[in-house]
């Protein structure tokens, strides 16, 4: 039964270490061969692949050795290093360091002098790229953080550009605050372009290069946007200058608009188009009152052309017939029509440059040779001919002229409606 029992013990136990040992040399296996694979993508270059299995083996055994007998011919495993190498070779410096430090912790591919120098060698280019890379970023960092405020001084010319248009000044010189701004907006568009991660890889850094040629074209805008602030600041005093004057014109405009209202009110009463005029011109003082003190330049240049068009047109129409036509006036109504006829003649009014006198010179001569045609019992057909003919002259140079009925006889006024303008 001892012995037996003795047996029975040495079997489970060597059962169990199978069981054991098992799973361990299937690991072992699994991490050996990632590693000589490994070595073979390093050996052709294949740092990707290379990569990949040198990270399995040190999941799988992360311990590097000076040799492992049996298995790798007293080769060292040193997959750390291998793992920088691979890295390095693929441009990922930090990566790369962090492996190299894992592997010289270990202390095993220390001891191995050309791969202890191949890491001295790598690290010391890595450190160099990313110091280079870090004095890139810290300088695309400065050079995007001028570019934008660059760009906010852009955002606020173009701010200014509805106020130019509207004083006519935003087109206006050589080069224009238009050209001036557009010129500044497309060097910094480029910039902005030039800052962009190169490839689109958020962790890499534009090139020195490229930073430079966009601080440069960032140094070329804000120089375009200086000239269109003192061109615009220019112009803003100029406007401002012309903007006084105006306001200064449209008030003694205004004055003078009350004096004429006040000086034709009682021949409103009496005279139609007086009314009708000064009716007009009411109506314009009562804009340019209503213009606000900011109105813009062009606003008030406006209301003042209408104002002085109200009071040229008001001053015309109430203004005093000439002498001549005064004279003539009077013989026609003290019953004198050969003398207003004769007057008339010889004063050339019918042929004046005015066409209100000419339409009332002919006016009043028509009337006096058709009375003289109704005095002669109608037999003078030239007369009353020559009467039709001062008709359509007076109304060929006033068509709205209208005879007053209490100025004239009801047959004149009849007369004066059948014969139309030529």
């Amino acid at each position: 039964m001892t012995g037996g029992l003795r047996r029975l013990r040495g079997a489970i136990a060597l059962f169990l270490a199978c069981a054991v040992l098992a799973p361990a040399a299937a690991s072992a296996q699994a991490f050996l061969e990632a590693y000589r694979a490994g070595v073979d993508a390093v050996e052709r270059g294949d740092w990707a692949t290379a990569q990949r299995l040198m990270e399995e083996a040190t999941d799988d055994r992360p311990e590097a050795a000076p040799r492992l007998l049996r298995h790798l011919q007293f080769k060292p495993y040193v997959p750390w290093y291998y793992l920088g190498l691979a890295r390095y070779r693929q441009g990922d410096c930090t990566g790369a360091l962090e492996a190299w430090t894992e592997s010289e912790r270990q202390a095993v591919a220390p001891a191995i002098a050309t791969l202890w120098q191949a890491t001295v060698d790598g690290r010391e280019d890595c450190q160099q790229r990313i110091a280079a890379q870090n004095r890139a970023a810290r300088n695309a960092g400065q050079a995007r953080q001028e570019l934008d405020r660059a760009e906010a001084q852009a955002q606020d010319a173009a701010a200014h550009a509805t106020e130019a248009r509207a004083a006519g000044v935003w087109t206006y010189g050589n080069p224009a605050p238009a050209d001036l701004l557009a010129s500044a907006q497309k060097d910094l568009a480029a910039a902005r372009k030039l800052l962009q991660p190169a490839d689109g890889d958020q962790q890499e850094p534009p090139t020195q290069d490229a930073v430079d040629q966009a601080r440069s074209l960032t140094r070329q805008a804000l120089g375009a946007l200086e000239a269109l602030r003192e061109r615009l600041a220019a112009h803003r005093a100029e406007i401002g200058a012309r903007r006084g004057s105006a306001v200064q014109r449209l008030n003694n405009l205004q004055q003078t608009a009350r004096r004429a209202l006040a000086e034709t009110e009682d021949m409103a009463s009496r005279i139609p188009s007086v009314a009708r005029d000064r009716d007009a011109l009411s109506e314009a003082l009562q804009a340019a009152d209503a213009v606000p003190k900011n109105a813009s330049l062009q606003t008030l240049e406006e209301q003042r052309n209408r104002l002085a068009r109200a009071i040229s047109t008001l001053r015309e129409t109430a203004a005093p017939p000439p002498e001549p036509l005064l004279e003539a006036a009077g013989a026609f109504f003290s019953g004198q029509l050969e003398h207003t006829v004769e007057l008339l003649n010889e004063s050339g009014l019918a042929e004046s440059p005015d066409p209100r006198t000419r339409a009332h010179a002919a006016l009043l001569r028509a009337a006096a040779r058709f009375s003289l045609w109704q005095a002669g019992g109608g037999a003078d057909l030239d007369l009353l001919e020559a009467a039709r003919q001062d008709v359509r002259t007076a109304r060929d140079a006033a068509p709205v002229l209208t005879p007053l009925p209490r100025a004239f006889s009801p047959r004149f006024l009849a007369f004066f409606e059948a014969n139309p303008p030529n």
